[in-house]
């Protein structure tokens, strides 16, 4: 009788330790997210790392997930994220991506897509000419009807000192990290000129490596908590 009294506290007191065990991993299970150097989205200098960093980081921080943000050049951001040492803020998805990643059902940003060219030009006069657009980017479909011959780009910024330089004709890229380069550099702003403001928007997803075993908690956790988070932003930057 003492001998099953005693196997059933023991077995009682082991599930407990256990279960207070993978509670207590879980609720302080770090992650590290991985932005981009893109202000005024993300970046070391920015207040919180930036809004996108920012909303993400509390979304999961809602339901217990720590997340550490590193900021990194776009090259080493995918090499990380394929290797599972980092998920990626606001990463468009496309065919070959989601075969690396999970993504985000809800969108961690909205962005717009511009089209620039020399402010000594008119879009007439360079329409059908050398557009660079970044690599993996969509190409609009007004675009694609005038006959651009497309140079790829690693980082859109690249597309800036082209554009300044003649070597390209235009740039689709978006427009509020653009802009904030054109507005910092003297040249560029007086060089280059955004003739479509608005031509598409797109949407940056949170992305995880399926390589996680976490994952689809942390998509889960990232869709439930971020329009309460979003709201929350918009609340405090509207006061």
């Amino acid at each position: 009788m003492c001998h099953g009294i005693y196997w059933k506290v023991t077995t009682i007191s082991l599930f407990l330790v256990t279960s207070f065990y993978c509670f207590g991993y879980e609720a302080t299970k770090k992650e590290v997210l991985c932005v981009p150097e893109s202000p005024p989205y993300s970046g070391k200098n920015i207040i919180n790392k930036g809004p996108l960093s920012e909303v993400i980081v509390n979304a999961l921080s809602l339901t217990g997930i720590n997340v550490q943000v590193m900021i990194a050049p776009w090259a080493r951001i995918m090499h990380e994220a394929e290797s599972d040492r980092c998920m990626i803020g606001g990463l468009w998805p496309t065919k070959r991506r989601k075969t690396l990643f999970h993504f985000s059902t809800k969108p961690a940003i909205k962005q717009m897509l511009g089209l620039y060219i020399r402010s000594d030009k008119t879009l007439q006069e360079v329409q059908g000419g050398i557009l660079a657009i970044q690599r993996s980017s969509y190409l609009p479909a007004v675009l694609m009807q005038q006959s651009w011959m497309l140079h790829e780009l690693t980082h859109p910024s690249q597309g800036l000192g082209m554009l300044a330089l003649s070597r390209v004709d235009a740039l689709l890229a978006e427009t509020g990290h653009m802009n904030y380069l054109i507005a910092q550099d003297d040249i560029l702003a007086k060089e280059i000129k955004l003739v479509i403001p608005e031509l598409q928007a797109v949407y940056g997803y949170l992305a995880v490596s399926k390589k996680n075993p976490n994952a689809k908690k942390i998509i889960d956790t990232f869709d439930k908590n971020v329009a309460k988070v979003l709201k929350r932003m918009g609340h405090r930057e509207n006061q």
